[in-house]
């Protein structure tokens, strides 16, 4: 719309305004069973992270003071022990931090944002097919069908795809879709009685790390959190009453067992969803047809990438067209090439990110590499960046991410193992002097 074309917007699910709007009348007067839970099951999804490059595509769009104005930063992570105890791992230097953002919100304010700069949004209407040509083959909810035909079709429809599906159907294409073994639980923490967040500090992203599985917690505006149990599904479904569910989280996460009420009910009130990494090559047909987000690249969330990718790709294809002149015929291929390396990384990335923080955060190795990866960023500057401030708070691509990363873990390696090394022979040398002069 900012560069003169006229967008018009299929959607198959109907306006989500007007979704939460009745939700609003439907709990009005209505004691919550659970706080900040959504009555539709469609709109359950884990928080929300905005991070670096989200919040560069929602600037270039207008809407990124908007959105920060209801954000909750998150400093650092809180890990949770056994024990209770908390631990602290900053995100980055003082003043990064990632952002707790609301889904309704966000949601809500793109499609005023679409409607007031006269995007023509039809919902309700399902993609039945799409042809060579890019012609779009539409059913309205009444069944008639009709088509419709454009410049270009942007299938921007989710890990589920339909435009990919028809690109499927009419081109080589290759395409994966990966569910790895773990599935998710989402419950909510309340406020306290006092109308406080129950955690603390809630400007955080408390994590509680089991190797195995993991538990995280995400604060909300309304001053509760999101909690979700990552797990393999082999560990959800053992978990078949109320109390099994209790005895499980007081033996592994103790302390969030008093803040989270009606623990057994929550837990039950949904089936477990599913987590899928989503591979497609190449994203377009031809000049006619280019998939963006997880229609192209869907991810596992546990690098708080999904939405930023998402945005991104928006902004770096703006950025493609203004370099070729709003030039269709080169401007989509070449983004199409650049930005699946860009897809296929953030993937590998995320699922990493997982092992790292069901794991590794609380392993006494990984604090102390993170040590030195600090040191080294505090002396080199820009020339050496940790793996997470990169895909954080910059925008290096994510391919490159992965071989800069690779090349620095590397080193982190060697010189973390040159310090164990050197610590270990001077206590060696210190001992063996000791009894010298003990004998003398």
């Amino acid at each position: 719309v900012q560069r003169g074309f006229r967008v018009t917007m299929f959607e198959k699910r109907p306006d989500l305004r007007e979704e939460f709007k009745r939700e609003e009348e439907e709990k009005a007067g209505q004691p919550s069973e659970f706080w900040g839970a959504s009555l539709s099951a469609t709109k359950r999804s884990i928080n929300l992270a905005l991070s670096t490059r989200g919040q560069e595509a929602l600037r270039r769009v207008g809407l990124l003071d908007r959105i920060m104005a209801h954000a909750i930063p998150m400093t650092c992570r809180a890990m949770h022990a056994h024990d209770g105890t908390l631990s602290f791992q900053p995100y980055g230097k003082s003043g990064q931090h990632i952002n707790s953002i609301s889904r309704r919100l966000i949601n809500t304010l793109l499609l005023d944002a679409c409607e007031a700069r006269d995007v023509r949004m039809h919902f309700h209407v399902k993609l039945v097919s799409m042809d060579t040509n890019a012609q779009l083959t539409l059913q309205r909810a009444d069944g008639s069908r009709f088509t419709a035909r454009g410049r270009i079709v942007l299938g921007c429809d989710g890990a589920y795809s339909g435009v990919r599906s028809s690109m499927l159907r009419v081109s080589r294409a290759n395409f994966s879709r990966h569910y790895i073994e773990h599935g998710y639980k989402e419950l909510t923490i309340p406020p306290t009685a006092a109308g406080e967040y129950a955690l603390s500090p809630h400007t955080a992203l408390h994590i509680w790390p089991r190797h195995e599985f993991m538990m995280i917690a995400l604060p909300n505006p309304d001053k509760t959190f999101t909690a979700t149990l990552f797990a393999p599904f082999a560990t959800l479904d053992a978990l078949r009453s109320n109390a099994a569910v209790e005895d499980f989280f007081k033996a592994e996460f103790p302390d969030a067992v008093p803040v989270i009420p009606q623990l057994g009910e929550q837990y039950f009130a949904e089936a477990a969803g599913s987590l899928v990494t989503i591979r497609m090559a190449p994203w377009n047909l031809r000049d006619k047809a280019l998939l963006l987000g997880d229609a192209a690249h869907a991810v596992v969330p546990f690098f708080g990438q999904g939405m930023n990718a998402g945005f991104e790709d928006a902004l770096a294809f703006d950025e493609m067209l203004a370099a070729h002149g709003n030039d269709f015929s080169r401007a989509v291929p070449e983004f199409a090439e650049v930005r699946q390396r860009a897809g296929d990384a953030i993937a590998t990335l995320s699922y990493e990110n997982y092992v790292e923080m069901r794991s590794h955060t609380a392993s006494a190795m990984f604090l102390l590499r993170k040590k030195v990866e600090g040191v080294l960023h505090a002396l080199l500057g820009s020339s050496w960046i940790p793996r997470y401030a990169m895909v954080a708070f910059t925008r290096i691509p994510y391919d490159e991410v992965v071989a800069r990363s690779r090349r620095q873990d590397a080193i982190v390696g060697a010189v973390t193992w040159a310090g164990i090394a050197a610590a270990a022979a001077g206590l060696a040398w210190g001992a063996a002097k000791l009894l010298k002069r003990s004998r003398l």
